[in-house]
This record gives C-alpha cells, sequence and structure tokens, in this order.
C-alpha cells in the first residue's frame, strides 16, 4: 500500500526563482516518500531546500488525513508551523505542486490548476512529476510521509 510523490520546480518571482536554485537532484537531493493508505502506486518526492520545506523535513515521519479542498487540492495541518519569509511573493498553485499555505498553516498538494490564482502566503516546496488519480477523489485520504535515504 505505497504510494509515491516525486516533485520538482516551477516558479514564479524572485524568491520563487532562488528556491527553484535550491532544487537538487541525483543522491544529494531531498526526498519524499508518500504512502496513500489503500493504494500501491509509487510516488517520490523532491523537495527543494526553502527553510518551510527543511521545517517539514525535521517532523517526518507523518501521518497525516488528507481533505479535499475547492475541488483542486488535497491540505493537511503539520504539527508545527513550517518557516517562511514575512514577504513571501504571491504564488499560484499548479497540478502537481506541493505547497505550504502559512495564513493557514498547511499543506496542500495540488491535483488540479487553482483556479482562484495566485495568493498570498502559499510557498512552493516542490512538484510531484505524476499527480496520483486518488487525489482527485474528493474523500479524505490517509497518508504517512517519510524521508528517503
Amino acid at each position: 500500500m505505497t504510494a509515491m510523490l516525486t516533485l520538482s520546480f516551477n516558479a514564479l518571482g524572485q524568491d520563487a526563482v532562488n528556491a527553484k536554485q535550491n532544487l537538487t537532484s541525483g543522491s544529494n537531493a531531498m526526498k519524499i516518500l508518500i504512502q496513500i493508505e489503500g493504494h500501491q502506486q509509487q510516488v517520490i518526492a523532491i523537495l527543494n531546500k526553502s527553510p518551510a520545506t527543511l521545517d517539514l523535513m525535521k517532523q517526518l515521519p507523518l501521518t497525516l488525513e488528507l481533505a479535499d479542498h475547492a475541488g483542486t487540492e488535497k491540505i493537511a495541518y503539520t504539527p508545527r508551523p513550517l518557516s517562511t519569509p514575512v514577504d513571501a511573493d504571491r504564488y499560484e498553485g499548479k497540478a502537481g505542486d506541493i505547497t505550504y499555505y502559512a495564513p493557514w498553516g498547511n499543506l496542500a498538494i495540488f491535483y488540479k490548476d487553482s483556479e482562484v490564482g495566485k495568493a498570498d502566503g502559499l510557498v512552493f516546496l516542490g512538484k510531484l512529476d505524476s499527480v496520483p488519480e486518488v487525489l482527485s477523489q474528493l474523500k479524505k485520504i490517509k497518508v504517512l510521509i517519510t524521508k528517503v535515504k
């Protein structure tokens, strides 16, 4: 019952460009594995090295229940807030993005492009290289997020 999410980067604004430059690849990459309860699809995530991502990595492993939000994304709250810049650029979630919405303190995994447009406080963490079909179901899903070594 394993699913993995693979992340890469799609940036907006200078801060986003800087975060993109912090993405790594190969054996030095920061990677996570997301296991979706009841599903065998595997997805790996490659994350940028932003302060928010580093805070997330310190909280792993995490078991979270992802709820649907706006028919566009799955969200869940981290046990502790993630570090975010006070003047974070506005970011528009795209299908496959993994983000952190600082005003609410939640992770957001987009399975569709946002119809809201750019949002204040939405911080890019990485991007799925494929979006598991289960994410688009409106029901809640339980996931286990762990580091990949």
